[in-house]
């Protein structure tokens, strides 16, 4: 059985390009929810990241491609580590030119129990994005670089925390603010200029499982801002990671200091 942690979904309507977490993974086992592995995958030829224990392996076609996600992972790690995020086993990268996982305009997927990644090619990727899609607003290259990002700090987190957190919206607070840094400045600037309610306030009551349900999208730029006006950034990321941040519905109502506010559980 396969645990589907995450997927990167592009809707066809609304807001247009959103990061959904899957709630599948909130699911008892015993209820048979099954994630088969269909659809094409482009996995003809490998490319080794990094060896040993902690190997992260690219699987593609386009050995360019392969190695141009190599380069997006060895920029990945050196970011998650600086943060205090680690790798303890083997992850497998799987580029896709067309459906990951039988789960329909999905740009990248993460399998928790294989630890294995599914991420469209950046072709596959503008082929599915919507013309007014605020994801268009930086290059795909960049975007394509950013997911991969994105479904490692899901990876790292789980596997330093040996699963996942007690909400969902921690889990991607931390892949949400991993992506962001991954851009560089005027990537960053031309995206959230890009999403609705950029000019929203963001207060920390505002970071929970309910505004991410809502509007995945939005959440995300918001992760970013509250992250970005962190005095200790890292040091917010290790909170979450040590199970001392509360993301609850309930911690948020609580929550009377915005936007420094963190709720110790």
């Amino acid at each position: 059985m396969t645990e589907l942690c995450s997927t990167w979904r592009v809707e066809s309507g609304g807001f247009g390009g959103v990061f959904v977490r899957s709630l599948f993974q909130r699911l008892p086992s015993q209820l048979g929810v099954l994630v088969l592995l269909s659809g094409t995958a482009v996995a003809s030829e490998e490319q080794i990241c990094r060896g040993g224990h902690t190997a992260i392996s690219v699987w593609s076609e386009d050995a360019m491609l392969a190695e141009n996600a190599c380069n997006a992972v060895s920029e990945a790690i050196g970011q998650l580590e600086d943060c205090g995020l680690s790798q303890s086993g083997p992850i497998r990268i799987d580029l896709r030119n067309d459906v990951i996982d039988d789960h329909a305009n999905c740009l990248g997927v993460y399998h928790c129990e294989s630890d294995n990644i599914g991420v469209l090619t950046p072709d596959a990727m503008s082929g599915i994005l919507p013309k007014d899609s605020p994801l268009r607003a930086i290059p795909v290259e960049r975007l394509f670089f950013s997911i991969i990002t994105h479904e490692l700090a899901h990876a790292f987190l789980y596997q330093m925390r040996g699963g996942s957190g007690e909400t969902i919206a921690e889990d991607e607070y931390v892949a949400y603010a991993m992506q962001y840094l991954s851009l560089s400045e005027t990537e960053r600037m031309a995206l959230l200029d890009a999403m609705p309610g950029h000019t929203q306030v963001v207060t920390r009551d505002m970071l929970n499982d309910l505004f991410l349900t809502m509007s995945p999208v939005v959440y995300g730029s918001w992760a970013w801002r509250h992250f970005a006006n962190q005095e200790d950034r890292c040091g917010f990321i290790a909170g979450i990671v040590a199970g001392e941040i509360d993301f609850s519905v309930d911690a948020a109502s609580r929550c009377l200091d915005p936007p420094e506010c963190t709720i110790m559980r």
